[in-house]
């Protein structure tokens, strides 16, 4: 996308993955019908994002979710930032 890395979020990644699966339903070589978008780590949640809006999708892939609520992998991923920091 075009857009600002470091002020991007979740629901900015969604659009972005929104418009790839646009483009790919116009690809002659794919069939439309059969757009499964993946996600992996962050994208474990953007892909359900996309899905919850579109049920033309016909499923979603899903690798390395969050195995924890946001806010816990917030704190571990701040914890492990700060050891490094100091290190």
């Amino acid at each position: 996308s075009t857009g600002d890395r470091a002020r991007a979020t979740t629901a900015d990644y969604a659009n972005d993955v929104r418009a790839a699966v646009a483009w790919a339903r116009t690809r002659p070589e794919l069939d439309a019908t059969r757009v499964f978008p993946l996600g992996h780590s962050e994208g474990g949640i953007i892909a359900p994002l996309v899905a919850a809006d579109d049920p033309r999708l016909a499923g979603i892939v899903l690798m390395a979710g969050g195995a924890y609520p946001g806010r816990r992998v917030l704190e571990v991923q701040n914890a492990q930032a700060i050891d490094r920091a100091v290190a």
